[in-house]
């Protein structure tokens, strides 16, 4: 695992699944410099875990962002 942000944009959607369709539902959205874990990485997209108002979430990222 390792920390990261995202900085390629001002807003990076976390999904329930690892692709933009219809089936990778947006969880919230992280704005720019918001600090993840990647818990995994493929290629495409990184699993990852933060907090948003204190609340846990994991989900998946566009590994571009």
């Amino acid at each position: 695992m390792k920390t990261c942000f995202v900085t390629n944009c001002y807003f990076v959607n976390i999904r329930t699944s690892p692709n933009s369709n219809s089936t990778g539902t947006i969880i919230t959205s992280l704005p720019f410099g918001h600090e993840c874990t990647s818990i995994d990485e493929t290629d495409r997209w990184w699993k990852v875990k933060t907090e948003v108002d204190d609340v846990p979430i994991e989900g998946f990222i566009n590994s571009n962002f």
